[in-house]
Order: C-alpha cells, then structure tokens, then sequence
C-alpha cells in the first residue's frame, strides 16, 4: 500500500493526487415528469386507504404520472425520483420504490412504496429521513396508509400484456440502405442482432458480450438521426446507470460505435478506424454516466491508508460513479472530517453530497478544498450521525450531489476501517 507523504497544513490539493495514484491499484436514480413508457404500467390504477372508495387522499397513478386528490384539490407530482436500485442490485422481489415529491437538490421527504411488504397492489407512504417538514398534503397521505386499489384495476399497455400467441410478423434486419426509414421506430419493429451487415458488424465489435448489448437495450429509445449519424439507447430493466448502452450508426462509412455499462463502467466498441462525434442526445447521456475509468458495481471493500505526516484515513472507492472518485473519513487533529474526490469540475454553486443507507440518509454541506473543485471537504460534527451509520450499516450507500444519483459506495469494511480511524476524533 502507497503511503500519502504530505503534511497537514498543505493535505488539501496534494490529497486529491494522492488519492488518484490509489487507483492504479484499482440507486442509480432515475427522475421523471411522467410514467409514459417506463414499463410500470401494473401499478396503474386508484388507491385509497385501505381500499375504502369513499375515503382520502385518493392516488391516482397512470401515464401522465401521480396525481392527489385531497381536502377539495387535486395535485400532480411533476418531478419524480426513481430509485432503480434502492434495495440493492440483487433485489428480486415486486416492490417498487419512487420519491414522489422531488426538490432540486433532494429527494423529497416521502418515501412512496409500491407492493409494499411483497404485497401486490398494496401502497404505502413514509416520511423519509432527511430532516424536511411534511406538506399538509404528504402527512395526510402517511396518515392514510396503507393504500390499495378502488375499483377495477385498469387493463395493461400492451407493453406488459402477456405475449399475444399469434407469431407476430418478423421484424426488419437493420442495413445500411434501410436506416432512413427505420427512424422513429422501435426494436421489435427492426432486428439489430439476426441477420444483415450491421448485425454482423455487431457480433465483430462485442463479440461474447453480444447478448449484454441486446439485454441493455431492452428498455430502449427509438432510432434516430443527428446529421449523418443514426442512434439508439436503453438500458436493462430497472437498471439505468449501471446496464445500459448506445449504439451510433455512421452509414457513410458503414461504421459503429458501442458504448456499453456493465454494472456502471462504460465500454467503447468501434469499428477499427472510424471515429463518429457522438450526438446531443449521446453526449448528454455520457454526461450523466459511468466513464470508461469507472469501478464496476458494487465496488471494493473499504480500506485504512497510511498518510504520512498524520493520522491515517478510511477510503471507500465509488462505484458507477459519473462523477465521484473516492470517497474518505479521516481525523484532522481532534476534528473528523469527510472528503470527496471528483473526477470532474461540477456546477458553480453549493454543493450537497447525500448518502442514502437503507436505515436513512445523511446530507453534508461541502466545502471546496482546491481551485480545480474536484476535491470537496465536509466537518462531521459532534451530533453527525455519519460515522454510527458507517458503522453500523450493510450492503452498499447510493451517493449524490445535490439529489442526483452519483452511484454507491460498498459497506463491506465499513465498519472496522471507519471506527479504526475516527477512534481518536469521534465519540461512538
């Protein structure tokens, strides 16, 4: 292990190159306007207390989102939060977490849970532990849980319906000559992976990681065009951020590029010799994701690294991270501190970093420690619950900056390393 040689009074920039050189050594959220096309249409439907159709609040969830009727008004949730990975990546079960009531910079004080206790159709309302005050309307809805469905549930989109036993006609394989007219149209309508020269230009680029490609774009945008270059993404099934892909098409030069995410580390696949300038809707995409340097989810152990010239410090490597490298604990004298490092400048402006645990969410304003502003400071404070919480929780913390998902970090060795280190600074 690589001791970090610095002293104290000059540890804030030289920190962030100390921490870089470690890496050679070496939940996802989505927010939403509405529920059009995200595949959720099971949960459609009125809900009301304990299924008693003459009570409120009344929920009514359908493509255009959720909507409240309560006390003479009805509301609609216009920013949701999606959390895809809320219990984990290796949760199977029916239920389906939102944070309804999204604010810029968190995700709302109200945990809304679907299928709430593996219990199809049955809806509940939390209050979530972010230290915000509840609306007249969110405590009547905590008050008012458990919900389930008023009358008949509503027939399913076709997305959901059971496969119709009817052999559906077969779709077209995509070829050079044919992009123009596949634009606008969806898979199931055009076949990327059977037959044709763009599929067998596939199979060159990925190889074994063909079938990864065809699950990552299950939930995917259509085809379309910027120029010269047609383009499509998706992602996996409720994994967005973490397994998804995109596909840039030049057919000038009968050349592609794959970017593909396995568990938020980004992949390129080309055609040897082609470069293709990614389009508006691509290049936004990358700014939001994993890069190619990313740790694959759900990350390495925390470990103790010496520093030389002070006390040591517990580091947790970020996981399917857009934007956040290292995250680490440490005692500055007899004052423990949090550090972030980043691999990328972010907004001017405040800076929030959240950590979600599955017992609660702590928020620390940050402080920024060099003029790049990837390397950002927080002081945990006597009633900070922080480190009881790294001390004490499983599985993995989802991060963000200022309410946007910025993956997660592993809680195995958490516990040992965190109290390890801030032994001499904080009293458990």
């Amino acid at each position: 292990m690589k001791t970090l040689r610095f002293p104290i009074h000059a540890w804030l920039v030289p920190l962030a190159i100390g921490l870089a050189m470690l890496a050679s050594g070496n939940a996802d959220a989505a927010t939403l306007e509405n529920l059009e096309g995200q595949g959720l249409d099971s949960l459609y439907g009125t809900y009301v207390p304990r299924g008693d159709c003459k009570r409120e609040p009344r929920v009514t969830v359908d493509d255009s989102g959720f909507a409240y009727a309560y006390a003479g008004k009805t509301t609609h949730s216009h920013s949701i939060e999606w959390p895809l990975t809320f219990m984990g990546n290796s949760y199977q079960g029916i239920g389906r977490w939102f944070f309804p009531f999204r604010a810029s910079d968190n995700p709302g004080p109200v945990l809304m849970t679907f299928n709430a206790d593996e219990k199809a159709g049955k809806l509940t309302f939390e209050p979530f532990s972010n230290g915000q005050a509840l609306s007249p309307l969110q405590a009547a809805l905590v008050k008012g849980s458990p919900y389930a469905r008023c009358g008949k549930v509503p027939v399913q989109h076709s997305s959901e319906q059971p496969p119709d036993p009817t052999p559906a006609a077969a779709a077209t394989p995509v070829a050079w000559t044919n992009l123009p007219a596949m634009v606008g149209k969806y898979q199931g309508d055009f076949d990327l992976f059977g037959s044709g020269a763009i599929a067998a230009e596939l199979k060159r680029q990925l190889g074994g990681k063909l079938e990864v490609l065809r699950r990552n774009l299950q939930v995917g945008s259509p085809l379309r065009r910027e120029g010269d270059v047609y383009y499509l993404s998706g992602n996996a099934p409720h994994r967005g951020g973490e397994d998804q892909a995109y596909i840039l098409f030049d057919a000038g030069h009968r050349a592609l590029q794959v970017g593909l995410w396995e568990n938020g580390k980004l992949g390129i696949h080309s055609t040897p010799g082609s470069a293709i300038a990614p389009p508006a809707k691509i290049r936004s995409l990358l700014d939001r994701s994993p890069p190619t340097d990313a740790t694959a989810a759900p990350g390495q152990p925390w470990e103790i690294v010496p520093v030389d010239g002070r006390a040591p410090m517990a580091l947790a490597t970020a996981a399917a991270s857009p934007a956040i490298k290292y995250v680490s604990v440490f005692c500055d004298g007899s004052q423990p501190r949090l550090a972030m490092l980043l691999n990328r400048t972010p907004a001017p402006g405040a800076l929030t970093f959240s950590l979600v645990f599955r017992g609660g969410m702590v928020n620390l304003p940050m402080t920024r420690g060099n003029r790049e502003a990837t390397f950002w400071i927080a002081v945990l404070d006597a009633s900070s619950p922080l480190p009881r919480m790294l001390a004490s929780q499983e599985g993995v913390a989802y991060l963000r900056i200022n309410g946007v998902m910025q993956g997660e970090i592993s809680m195995q060795g958490a516990a040992a390393a965190t109290r390890s280190v801030l032994g001499a600074c904080y009293r458990y």
